[in-house]
């Protein structure tokens, strides 16, 4: 679906991190010139998931989503220096994109 917006992470803090994140705030500082403290979460969804292991079932199944088709951009921000070597990681990433 069009502007979902999921986050996964395998450590809790992280995912408690970014509930915290707002359309108006991002993660950090506010946007300038909009100050609504009670702006709408970033996210539409946060998943504690490892990434290898992650599935277009059960990532539909969280979000309330019957038919999830696959994700038009995959952001893996300073996370795959983590993964040995990649080739399980972006296998994964490829059955998860449209």
């Amino acid at each position: 679906p069009n502007g979902v917006m999921i986050g996964v992470d395998a450590s809790q803090k992280m995912l408690d991190k970014a509930n915290a994140c707002t359309l108006s705030s991002g993660c950090g500082l506010p946007i300038q010139g909009d100050s609504d403290p009670t702006s709408s979460p970033l996210y539409d969804l946060l998943v504690r998931s490892d990434l290898e292991e992650l599935s277009l079932e059960t990532l539909g199944q969280g979000a309330g989503i019957k038919a999830l088709d696959g994700f038009d951009l995959i952001v893996a921000a300073d996370v795959l220096v983590y993964f040995g070597t990649l080739e399980t990681i972006l296998q994964t990433f490829a059955s998860l994109s449209t």
